[in-house]
């Protein structure tokens, strides 16, 4: 699940000096720090992040600008930490590094993804009217700075990224707010589908890579059994044991954690897995997204949710987006979103006749035309009938 936090610390000093270079080492040595968001790019910041320049954009400034944050902003950024499943994570602790560097590049884009789907859906300000009305207005993008690391406190091969957003954010009515972060959490959930979906997406067309469904119904990668996963969870264990200070950060080379990891693969118990189920590479699993759905208000972001985390081999978001873009209806934007009609759900006679959703663009475009002719076709059908009638 991706974690929000708040961050208070300007500098960004914790995530600039961290010593690990689990994922560094991948790409000669260079920190996995990288500008983020449109409004990044608008104001030029790309590539490499320098500290004096972080700690201006967490001040609530920008290079060369001239104005002044208010004293009453507390929160310096939010903090959003997206984490790999554990299998992409032992993708990254591969000794193969063009599988590793796949792995961590598969997962950045996964990262930019899902932020983009934030910026779009939930990155908004919050103005207070007169008369004491709180109006919601949608942010024209987010500054970000994302940072990757590799392992946990516990030495874990743990995929991982910070994305720090800067709590200042400029409306549509041309001035500058501090982020909601109410409709951020709002969304989390959604977001992190997006993120999962497009990081499977990635793997597959990176490496190559075959997911199934485990028993719990979450996805799994062929040929990374579970025991390896247990073997190198060892934070999961320690919390079992009923330790919980967070052990201190070990400054360790990606060759030093290669040894760690190895020893600790060497200690896999033969287990057999649970049952594994395959599930068309091309198609959702449909009985997946109505189980997201079950019980909860039909918004766009239980939709996105539920479109993603039913796509067992990964969706990009260009495809989710063809979805979202079909419904006619207002959707809202950030926590009080509109609640949806019904009918932009496929109905049993839909996917009886066309078969599940495709997850690629193109092939979801024709099957969305077809199930709208089809729509058209049944209710000129009952139209006629109730005419005889």
């Amino acid at each position: 699940m991706l974690r929000i936090t708040s961050l208070k610390d300007a500098t960004g000093r914790y995530l600039l000096d961290d010593p690990a270079r689990e994922v560094a080492d991948l790409f000669d040595g260079a920190m996995r720090g990288r500008w983020l968001g449109t409004a990044a790019s608008t104001i030029g910041l790309e590539g490499r992040i320098e500290p004096e320049v972080l700690e201006l954009i967490l001040s609530g400034r920008r290079p060369g600008g001239t104005i002044t944050p208010s004293v009453r902003q507390r929160r310096a950024a939010v903090d959003l930490i997206f984490a790999a499943p554990k299998p992409a994570s032992l993708l990254m602790a591969s000794p193969d590094e063009s599988v590793a560097r796949s792995a961590v590049l598969g997962h950045e884009e996964a990262v930019g993804a899902a932020l983009g789907y934030l910026e779009d859906r939930a990155a908004g300000v919050i103005r207070q009217r007169p008369g004491g009305e709180r109006a919601w207005l949608h942010a024209e993008g987010v500054v970000a700075a994302g940072f990757t690391h590799g392992a946990s406190r516990s030495g874990d091969p743990h995929l991982h990224s910070h994305v720090l957003l800067a709590n200042r954010a400029r409306a549509g009515d041309g001035r500058f707010g501090a982020l909601d972060v109410v409709a951020l959490r709002a969304h989390a959930r959604a977001a992190d589908a997006v993120y999962r979906s497009v990081l499977r997406s990635e793997l597959t067309a990176r490496l190559g890579l075959t997911f199934l469904r485990g028993a719990d119904g979450e996805p799994r990668i062929e040929g990374i059994s579970d025991g390896e996963c247990l073997a190198l969870s060892g934070r999961s264990e320690e919390v079992r044991r009923g330790v919980l200070d967070r052990p201190t950060k070990v400054a360790q080379t990606r060759a030093e954690a290669l040894e760690r990891w190895s020893i600790r693969r060497s200690r896999v118990v033969t287990l057999d897995d649970p049952p594994r189920f395959a599930r068309s590479v091309g198609h959702l699993d449909e009985h997946r997204a109505a189980g997201v759905l079950h019980d909860r208000p039909l918004t766009a972001r239980t939709l996105v949710e539920s479109v993603a985390t039913a796509a067992t081999s990964g969706m990009t978001v260009a495809a989710m987006g063809e979805i979202l873009g079909r419904i006619e209806d207002p959707l809202g934007r950030g926590a009080a979103e509109v609640v949806l009609s019904p009918a932009v759900l496929p109905t049993w006679r839909t996917l009886a006749r066309l078969g599940p959703r495709p997850t690629d663009r193109r092939e979801l475009a024709w099957w969305l035309d077809e199930a709208s002719r089809s729509r058209v076709r049944s209710d000129r059908a009952e139209l006629f009938i109730d005419g005889v009638r």
